[in-house]
């Protein structure tokens, strides 16, 4: 079984290094590269190609936040998606469009080192993390991300140094990156918010003379009073995910409203959407209840301290995977709860993911460690089904059919993890403060 999983992943990796190098040295996409269906392809690495088009060009940028028809992009598309601390940053260090390759190149490999990285030492773990890794990275999240270069990415990658620098207590390098990484987009707040939360082990020797928490909080608020002004004036489009292929979230149901009215009519689609609605609320119900009452976060951090104990030769610092854990699934929750929510930003979910899988991997024994077990099973399982079920999606031509693949994801499988990610980082941020207050006892 490890010697398959093994050639899972190397087929998976020379997949994904076949696609970016072939868009890195070609502005139409090739049709061998990357596994996006033809309604949602876009010129290679569009989004960060979007970016570095602009900052080359010689504009005010007040033109383009105001909403004045300025034309800089290659392929025709007006204003820009983003904050403006892309552009600056982009023009501070000379970046065009022109660049916009061998940058997503550089990016993509970086992410995918990142993800490796992660993996090092699951890869000695048995064949199910090894099979897990594969199928998130051949998933329609990363897939979407890397072919259009989205700027989450980046921030994918800038969370990870966040989260090291955090837990080494390295907090003077922390507030400037803090700044660039939330000024870039505004819910990367999410992340540092659960931070401030969970807070850190004290150290050895001189206390910090500014707390902590204290720190994330002033140079958080900084990165949002450059972002947040961008997004009130319309910047990232609706506030709610309007649902459909490719964006859910908490209230996503514009998709469905009108889909479901077109094909059977007023009243009944209203009593389909209730029913869906209800369906909704009842698997966030058993998501949150199934982590609570198992105990999701104890024998999560159970896995996170074996980890940290086998493989301690890799130096990273004991708080560094609770962090990481914590900030990354908090910015998929926050914009799954509050904003609109795309899959691409399911790459957030990665270490959650790799730890669920190892903590099913743990040998102990007895009728409540296999309930556990069993409930992780079924967590794991959602998750890189909602990964995969996309292609399924698009695949299908009848609009109805395509209809009830997404209500799968967006009424079953999403809310029954995402409340269950809910509860785990809940009971994390309060057994780093007070152990075992929020867990049932056994």
């Amino acid at each position: 079984m490890s010697l398959l999983s093994y050639s899972v992943l190397g087929l998976v990796l020379s997949y994904l290094l076949f696609s970016l190098v072939s868009y890195a040295f070609s502005l139409s996409p090739p049709r061998e590269a990357f596994g996006m269906i033809q309604q949602i392809r876009m010129p290679t690495f569009a989004d960060l190609r979007w970016i570095f088009a602009i900052s080359g060009c010689s504009v005010d940028l007040n033109s383009l936040y105001e909403g004045r028809s300025v034309v800089c992009d290659p392929f025709g598309r007006h204003g820009i998606g983003y904050p403006p601390m892309s552009l600056w940053i982009s023009r501070l260090l000379g970046i065009k469009g022109d660049h916009t390759s061998l940058t997503s190149l550089a990016i993509g490999l970086s992410f995918i080192g990142v993800i490796l990285s992660q993996m090092r030492s699951s890869l000695r773990s048995g064949w199910l993390l090894i099979l897990v890794g594969s199928l998130f990275l051949i998933g329609f999240p990363v897939q979407l991300g890397l072919e259009r270069m989205n700027i989450d990415v980046l921030i994918f990658l800038l969370l990870y140094l966040c989260a090291l620098l955090f837990s080494a207590h390295a907090l003077i390098w922390l507030f400037p990156l803090i700044i660039i990484v939330v000024a870039l987009k505004y819910y990367p707040f999410f992340a540092f918010f659960a931070l401030i939360l969970k807070g850190l082990p004290s150290k050895n020797g001189i206390s910090h003379l500014i707390p902590p928490w204290l720190i994330l909080l002033i140079s958080s608020c900084l990165g949002l009073a450059l972002s947040l002004p961008w997004a009130a004036n319309g910047g990232s489009g609706d506030i709610v995910a309007p649902g459909g292929l490719a964006s859910h979230g908490l209230l996503a149901f514009g998709y469905l409203n009108s889909t479901l009215i077109d094909s059977f009519g007023l009243t009944t689609g209203h009593l389909l959407i209730k029913i869906m609605f209800g369906m909704k609320i009842l698997m966030l119900a058993i998501g949150a209840f199934m982590a609570y009452r198992l105990r999701f976060a104890d024998i999560l951090s159970k896995a996170i301290y074996a980890q940290t104990v086998q493989y301690k030769g890799t130096r990273l610092p004991v708080d560094f995977y609770p962090s990481l854990i914590a900030a990354m699934t908090s910015v998929w929750l926050g914009c799954y709860i509050v904003t609109v929510s795309y899959d691409y930003r399911m790459i957030f979910l990665f270490p959650m993911l790799i730890f669920v899988a190892r903590a099913i991997q743990l040998n102990p024994s007895g009728p409540v460690i296999k309930l556990q077990r069993g409930g992780l099973i079924c967590l794991l399982a959602a998750m890189l089904a909602s990964m995969l079920i996309t292609f399924v999606g698009y695949s299908l031509q009848d609009p109805l059919t395509r209809l009830g693949v997404d209500a799968v994801a967006e009424f079953v499988l999403i809310p029954f993890y995402a409340s269950a990610l809910f509860v785990i980082v809940l009971s994390q941020i309060v057994m780093a403060r007070r152990p075992y207050a929020l867990l049932p006892h056994s």
